[in-house]
């Protein structure tokens, strides 16, 4: 009788554990996991980028604001190196400027601003109020016959008698009045009355004021008569 051959053993072969759609997943994974890595990377990137920008912006605004604040510095800098450098420019003409003052001939020396006119006594006085006037004609009568000279106006406003010589403190000379008188606003103003004035003759004056050589008196009827003309004879005779 005749055999039935029989089947060749067959060997099951397990499918791998999840089977295809466990290994799809797992791929899947991958790709997303690179995906977001490469995302990550990306995005790591670009805020770098972004941090080096933002950082190089403030750097450049710090610059700006250091360039700025030193501006004005640098502009003093540069006012003070053209003044010096304008200074430095006039130096030689400010050098011959002294030169030619030192080798230019002296000015003759002023003589007093004050100076004798050939202006006439009487015409001065018929200017001044009654009173004045008063006091000062019978100064004029004294003073003319201490100094047997006729008055003379020097300037506007003073009356003098007599010549002398007014010395200065650099030295120089000039003419000027022995005695003479002036109708201040203030007060009657005498000239050259004090050199010759003694102290008990200025105390029997009466009420009356002196500085810088001049005796000042309001009026004739504050003071002594017979005293002021004892101190101008002395004064006008010398």
């Amino acid at each position: 009788m005749a055999r039935t051959p029989a089947k060749p053993a067959t060997k099951e072969i397990s499918a791998p554990r999840g089977g295809a759609s466990g290994g799809l997943e797992k791929a899947a994974k991958k790709v997303a996991a690179g995906t977001t890595k490469a995302s990550a990377t990306k995005e790591a990137a670009s805020a770098t980028k972004k941090a080096a920008k933002k950082v190089a912006a403030g750097a450049t605004k710090a610059s700006a604001t250091k360039e700025a604040a030193s501006a004005p510095k640098k502009v003093a800098a540069g006012t003070t190196k053209a003044s010096a450098t304008k200074k430095a420019a006039s130096l030689p003409k400010k050098a011959a400027a002294r030169a030619t003052k030192a080798s230019a001939p002296k000015k003759a020396a002023a003589g007093p601003k004050t100076r004798a006119t050939g202006a006439p006594v009487t015409a001065f006085l018929s200017t001044l109020d009654a009173s004045t006037r008063a006091d000062c004609d019978r100064l004029d009568a004294w003073m003319t016959a201490a100094t047997g000279s006729p008055g003379v106006m020097y300037g506007k406003a003073i009356v003098g008698y007599g010549a002398s010589t007014i010395r200065y403190a650099d030295g120089r000379e000039a003419p000027w009045m022995k005695i003479g008188f002036s109708p201040r606003k203030q007060a009657l103003t005498l000239y050259g009355v004090l050199a010759k004035a003694s102290p008990s003759l200025l105390k029997r004056l009466g009420k009356h004021d002196a500085g810088k050589g001049c005796l000042y008196i309001k009026r004739l009827t504050d003071v002594d008569a017979g005293a002021l003309e004892a101190i101008i004879r002395a004064a006008g005779g010398s």
